[in-house]
């Protein structure tokens, strides 16, 4: 399912339409029910233990090292500095040196979408080789292992800076955490000199570099829970507990 059927990247006089799709998959979610799995809503309950309407709290900012919260505005005002001012669905992305951009930004925890060079009209898809040249352009450039692209977006309502990056041969967009929400790392580490080190980290890489077999990630948490919920047990075999526990008969 397409997040955004009509995105557009730019980058100066250089732009690209097509449409966004999400690269993480959607999980159902473990929520909360009645005993016979009817829906429940959430309660809001004040220091005297009397339950509170939604529509008369407020938004606060917690004190730092109190219970206490302090005032932060009106609900709406916070949803109106919320609102994005940025036309929707359009990313004007700059270019960077990558060293540069990797000192101060880092991937945030939002899903990334991968993005598609398709122009559609009435939900249709036409042809437009003119928008496929640009697409080919920006992402040979994006190919560039040395350079980066990022830019502000307005998401489908939501705002936030993205950066673009490859993926799957792909190109790719990935919100990313502002400057400002990155930690500050007070200890240095040692930048290597010694080529002796450099020529042991290369003989490691020769020696220990396998081929890579992504069946073998798997979420065991997930797993065990769609277990779970599916009455089938997931849990893998412990054949080396098996095999420690005949030996242990052996022995004793």
């Amino acid at each position: 399912m397409r997040y955004a059927k009509q995105f557009t990247v730019s980058l100066g006089n250089l732009s690209t339409v097509g449409s966004l799709w999400p690269i993480r998959v959607v999980v159902p979610k473990y929520s909360f029910c009645t005993d016979s799995y009817e829906p429940v809503r959430q309660a809001f309950i004040g220091p005297d233990g009397k339950e509170i309407p939604r529509e008369l709290l407020k938004r606060g900012r917690k004190v730092t090292g109190s219970d206490l919260y302090e005032p932060v505005g009106e609900t709406a005002e916070i949803q109106e500095a919320r609102k994005s001012t940025l036309e929707k669905n359009v990313l004007a992305v700059t270019l960077h040196a990558a060293d540069e951009v990797n000192e101060y930004l880092y991937p945030s925890d939002n899903q990334g979408y991968v993005f598609e060079p398709v122009k559609l009209v009435s939900g249709r898809t036409v042809e437009d080789k003119a928008n496929e040249l640009r697409h080919d352009l920006l992402h040979s450039i994006v190919e560039d292992p040395s350079v980066a692209l990022v830019g502000k977006a307005n998401l489908n309502g939501h705002e936030g800076l993205f950066r673009i990056s490859l993926f799957q041969g792909k190109m790719s967009i990935q919100k990313q955490m502002y400057p400002r929400d990155i930690n500050d790392f007070n200890f240095n580490v040692n930048v290597v000199t010694d080529p002796r080190i450099r020529e042991a980290a290369q003989e490691t890489i020769k020696q220990m570099t396998t081929g890579f077999n992504p069946s073998s990630l798997t979420n065991s948490i997930q797993q065990r829970l769609d277990g779970l919920a599916n009455g089938t047990s997931m849990e893998p075999h412990d054949y080396v507990g098996d095999l420690l526990a005949e030996l242990d008969k052996i022995l004793s």
